[in-house]
């Protein structure tokens, strides 16, 4: 009986050896299958050269698996690279130039004298074509200077035709546009359209800044805002309109509420709100105050603002005719000193709602010695410059780039 136990001892122990190596041959068959590395296990069958047939097996196995691969694991087709999107503009505070129309001709004489504005604000005609502007255009580019486009219309309310026409200077001149196929200066595209010149002050509408007429030219002007920044954004996403926000020296918020009584969600489609409020501290504040309060009524607390004007008439002590409240007889250094010390003061008050702003001018009007609006230029007519105010505008223009 006990033979018999060990008997059965030893065939059960025999037969346990023989099915766990089975099931070990069995489980390196399965590891190589699930992704054990080739070299691995060709590494491990070498060693044993009395399973030759297994290693020839084995190999012969591994080049189908390669092939295999090779013709079933593709590298992967690279996707379409979309092009880029406009960069948005600088949201840094940004000091520019007020040209005349013939801003490409000026860009020459700021240039002699070493004004060099990284923006400048061109006046056109509603309707003006492209190709008729492109000159402009290019002359400010020549001179490493991007266009601020106004849209004039003086005296009336664009109908909305026109208003829509626009989109064509968006697509020209703005990020990737026409304009600037083919060339290597595309970084100077226009950002904004500034939408009509002081189409608020009474001068344009026979002496008429309140009242019925108003809200009524007010509530047309937005209308007309609207259906310009629409056109504009729909060709083009990178330009932005920027429509009138001051009150027309009306001291009533008559012309934004008529806006948005036409328009309610006109700040939705709009890019800022523009503003002139010449003079010094006791004159500009009012103004600028009075968009702040005025647009906040109707729930806009964050648009940009842009002074696409904001000068001071200078010939050095000769006494003017007018002067906006700051002294008729300043002298350069006297302005150059009022300057300063109104940016200074509009950056502190309104931080970093205060996007652009643009020195009304660039060069004097005429020769005219007592006549305001003959002397608000940085230089002369002639291009000769201004002393100290010359100077001024030109560190001001320097250190406030975006």
């Amino acid at each position: 009986m006990y033979l018999h136990r060990r008997l059965a001892a030893v065939i059960a122990a025999l037969l346990i050896f023989v099915f766990a190596g089975s099931t070990l041959a069995s489980a390196a068959t399965s590891v190589h299958k699930r992704g054990t590395t080739h070299g691995k296990h060709h590494t491990k069958h070498k060693k044993h050269k009395k399973h030759k047939k297994h290693r020839k097996h084995h190999k012969k196995k591994r080049r189908h698996h390669k092939r295999k691969r090779k013709h079933t694991v593709k590298a992967p087709v690279p996707a379409p690279v979309p092009a880029p999107a406009p960069a948005p503009a600088p949201a840094g505070f940004t000091l520019g130039m007020v040209a005349g129309p013939a801003a490409g001709w000026e860009a020459g004489l700021t240039n002699a004298a070493n004004l060099h504005p990284k923006v400048v604000r061109v006046p056109f005609q509603i309707g003006t074509s492209v190709s008729s502007m492109n000159k402009q255009i290019a002359g400010l580019a020549s001179q490493g200077e991007q266009a601020l486009l106004l849209a004039e219309f003086p005296g009336r309310i664009p109908s909305q035709s026109e208003a829509q026409s626009l989109a064509g200077w968006a697509a020209a001149f703005g990020p990737g546009g026409t304009f600037w196929q083919g060339r290597s200066d595309g970084n100077l595209a226009v950002r904004d359209i500034e939408f009509g010149n002081e189409t608020n002050m009474s001068y344009q509408f026979g002496g008429v800044s309140s009242g019925p007429s108003y809200t009524s030219r007010a509530q047309n002007y937005g209308q007309r805002a609207r259906d310009a920044a629409d056109a504009i954004h729909a060709a083009n996403s990178g330009v932005g309109l920027l429509a009138i926000g001051d009150n027309g020296g009306s001291g009533t918020s008559q012309w934004v509420d008529g806006m948005f009584s036409a328009v309610p969600d006109l700040k939705n489609h709009i890019a800022g709100w523009t503003m002139h409020p010449y003079g010094p501290q006791s004159r500009w504040q009012p103004i600028m105050d009075k968009v702040v309060s005025d647009t906040a009524k109707h729930g806009d607390t964050t648009l940009p603002f842009f002074i696409t004007e904001f000068g001071i008439s200078t010939n050095n002590g000769a006494c003017l005719d007018s002067n906006y409240t700051w002294p008729t007889c300043m002298t350069y250094q006297q302005a150059a000193d009022g300057m300063t010390n109104s940016i200074n003061g509009m950056r502190a008050r309104y931080g970093s709602r205060l996007r652009e702003m643009f020195i009304f001018e660039q060069r004097d009007m005429a020769n005219d010695p007592n006549g305001r609006e003959a002397n608000f230029g940085a230089i002369k007519s002639d291009g000769s410059q201004k002393g100290v105010f010359t100077t001024t505008i030109r560190n001001l223009l320097n250190t406030y780039r975006g």
